[in-house]
């Protein structure tokens, strides 16, 4: 009943106030109506304390912490915490046959999902799905093999045995392990490098790329193994993006001198790209141009454009097919089947893949000598892989509503690094492409990578030599179609922009840098930019002044609400970041303005007696606080005693005030100065202001209080 003349009370004042405009008031406005607003507002004022206490009285924190048994957690640091977590998880599978049978399901997820197979329901969609992505492994796994240095085959073998060794460990039902772009540039570079230092290694790169797929592995499984794969958290999505879109140029670029059937010297290191450029653009002037691969490039690119792009959503469409057509493989075989029977090799100079084995080699262990010397390049590439892995995996599941488990990933990924490693290989890593088209045709569970094996295995054992004389150009060409979709993420740029342009500025930083500097360098120079902006935003936090809102319990932004409460000789500031030593003497600051301004409020209000100056700090937004920030409470507290402004520090968790204790802070800072909520300190500093003469409270202050203190946040 209370409430409810309380209510419509509050009601009636809230229309007769409704002609009060959230602006400054000029001088004369001000004289004019003064007394009238004054009434008003101190009414308004009362009745919001009334409708307040209605829930409970006001009280500062130790009054609150007494009368709701406040109790203090037994101490254990997070330390100790995270590594009894850690020990537990490899302890409990030993406890009994039950969790044994779980913990050997979730390490080996095959067992779990195969003996609830539906034939009926899956196989369909699983061959479907297996022999598409089998078609497309072959033309991209002869293609990056180039990119990684190596024969055409172990393109194949890459598309081969880590299918297999996944489809045992992996928890991701689409994700498409094999060749991939990016991972086969990066592998390059560490071929290129190790050659360059180890001459004996000429025309054995496969053991090169071997030893990396393992060592890549093997990080990837330390790393799931110890429980650090949290450290994915660490590449945003800009960094991951921008990274890939500067590698396909990259890639791109690689291409050009089989398009244009030009013979360029090797160059690598940092800042690569602009030294090939200026070769090529040179060998194009002197006219050193192979026009027949120029006009087969053209043709390819052409053709798959028309037909990804057109035919294929078309037919789709149309007549229902269940998969897109692989125009890539009808490129392979429109090729090879020219090139042979115009024997463009010999007449015209074109180059082609020449001779691919017909055997499965052997498993044979890695040269582990070189492992020191691939550390470099390792730990790029296994970060590159985890990453897009990861982020790929978890889009489809949500997709396809069911849960990939990240950590498995990790040991799933670094399995499939580590027993392929016997075999010669570059390090695999999940295709992009690959992955949506094996979500868009359906693909049930991981069975569809056995589908695809068999496909790669019978190409390797009866196809290989029929590919003889596929001309590079074409593979050139079917890469350069591929990148498009990577490509197009410069696109996204301008919108990117126009949600945040500290995040863009991610973006580009990490494409600019792999474009121009280097592919391992540029993702570093992305991760510690990103870092930096981290560090840059908590050291120049945003902050606000809060208002009361409608009169009621909230307390908002006061720049962002019209309807807005202030307390005359009141300032509410929220500080919106932990408070650190990198933001200090911000927090000190803004600390300051905002008692100049309230200085400048109140020499404004016409009345004998000032209000009381108070300030409260609502620590909801200081997530943790370290030992320079609970002495810089301190120093701000007591500074502000000296200035004769009463401090109220409101809404600080049950963490930070075990800190303050520790940091011996309540020595110097009363714990009555402290209080559970905004509403309370508000409760207290009022009572304090009308002791002291002042009024209690303004719908719209008389000196544009929130304009001056807004325009300080950007200083």
């Amino acid at each position: 009943m209370l409430e409810k003349k309380l209510s419509k009370a509050l009601d009636e004042l809230m229309d007769k106030a409704t002609s009060v405009k959230f602006a400054q008031f000029n001088d004369e406005s001000s004289e004019g109506n003064s007394e009238d607003t004054n009434s008003d507002d101190g009414s308004m004022g009362q009745k919001i304390l009334e409708l307040q206490k209605v829930n409970r009285p006001p009280m500062n924190q130790e009054q609150f912490d007494q009368k709701f048994a406040y109790v203090r957690p037994k101490s254990e640091s997070q330390l100790k915490r995270s590594m009894k977590k850690y020990f537990r998880r490899y302890q409990a599978p030993f406890t009994s046959l039950y969790a044994f049978n779980k913990f050997l399901k979730s390490t080996i997820p095959i067992l779990d999902w195969l003996p609830n197979y539906s034939i009926r329901e899956d196989l369909f969609y699983d061959i479907v799905g297996g022999i598409t992505l089998g078609v497309m492994h072959i033309p991209q796994g002869i293609a990056y093999s180039s990119l990684a240095g190596l024969p055409p085959v172990n393109g194949l073998y890459t598309s081969l045995f880590p299918v297999l060794v996944y489809m045992f460990f992996g928890t991701s039902r689409q994700c498409s392990v094999g060749s991939f772009a990016v991972v086969a540039l990066m592998t390059g570079g560490a071929v290129k490098s190790v050659v360059a230092d180890h001459s004996e290694y000429i025309g054995h790169e496969a053991q090169i790329t071997a030893m990396l797929c393992m060592q890549v592995g093997l990080i990837q499984f330390l790393v799931g193994f110890v429980g650090l794969s949290f450290i994915t958290t660490y590449f945003s999505d800009e960094v991951v993006s921008g990274f890939t879109t500067g590698a396909a140029i990259h890639v791109f670029s690689l291409q050009l001198k089989d398009i244009f059937g030009i013979h360029l010297n090797k160059t690598d290191g940092i800042s690569y790209l602009p030294q090939m450029y200026v070769e090529l653009f040179r060998k194009i002037g002197e006219g050193d141009t192979n026009w027949v691969t120029v006009g087969m490039a053209a043709c390819t690119i052409v053709l798959l454009l028309i037909g990804r792009e057109i035919l294929n959503p078309l037919l789709q469409k149309k007549c229902k097919l269940p998969v897109p057509i692989p125009f890539e493989i009808l490129m392979v075989i429109f090729g090879t089947l020219f090139s042979a029977l115009f024997h463009l090799h010999s007449k015209h100079d074109v180059k082609i893949v020449n001779h691919i084995p017909s055997d499965i080699p052997p498993p044979a262990i890695p040269h582990f000598s070189l492992f020191v010397d691939l550390v470099k390049a390792a730990i790029p590439i296994a970060v590159v892989n985890i990453a897009v892995h990861i982020s790929l995996a978890k889009m489809f599941a949500k997709k396809f509503n069911y849960k990939v488990d990240a950590n498995q990933e990790f040991y799933a990924m670094g399995l499939t690094g580590i027993i392929s490693g016997f075999f010669p290989v570059f390090p695999p890593a999940c295709s992009m492409a690959r992955t949506v088209v094996n979500a868009n045709t359906g693909t049930r569970t991981q069975l569809s990578a056995l589908i695809s094996s068999a496909v790669i295995l019978f190409v390797i054992l009866f196809a290989g030599p029929w590919l003889r004389t596929l001309p590079m150009c074409v593979l050139a060409a079917i890469i350069a179609v591929a990148l498009k979709s990577l490509l197009e993420k410069f696109g996204s740029v301008p919108a990117l922009w126009k949600v945040s342009k500290i995040d863009c500025s991610i973006w580009i930083v990490a494409c600019v840098a792999t474009i121009f500097i280097d592919v391992t360098y540029g993702l570093i120079t992305g991760i510690i930019y990103a870092l930096f902006t981290t560090i840059i935003r908590e050291q120049w936090p945003r902050w606000h002044v809060l208002a009361n809102i409608g009169g009621n319990f909230d307390y908002r932004d006061a720049e962002r609400y019209r309807d807005a409460f202030f307390f005359n000789g009141t300032c509410i500031l929220r500080f919106d970041s932990p408070l650190l030593f990198t933001n200090v003497n911000r927090f000190k600051d803004t600390v300051n303005k905002m008692v100049q301004a309230l200085d400048n409020q109140i020499s404004t209000i016409e009345c004998d007696e000032k209000p009381i100056r108070n300030v409260i700090v609502d620590c909801s937004g200081f997530a943790f606080i370290d030992l320079m920030g609970v002495n810089t409470l301190k120093d701000v507290f007591v500074e502000m005693e000296e200035r004769g402004v009463k401090m109220y520090i409101a809404a600080a968790k049950a963490p930070l005030r075990e800190m303050f204790e520790s940091g011996d802070l309540y020595k110097f800072v009363p714990k009555s100065a402290f209080y559970p909520t905004i509403f309370d300190a508000v409760a207290f500093a009022t009572k304090s202001s009308q002791a002291g003469g002042g009024i209690y409270l303004s719908r719209t202050p008389t000196y544009s209080f929130v304009n001056e203190l807004a325009h300080t946040t950007d200083e």
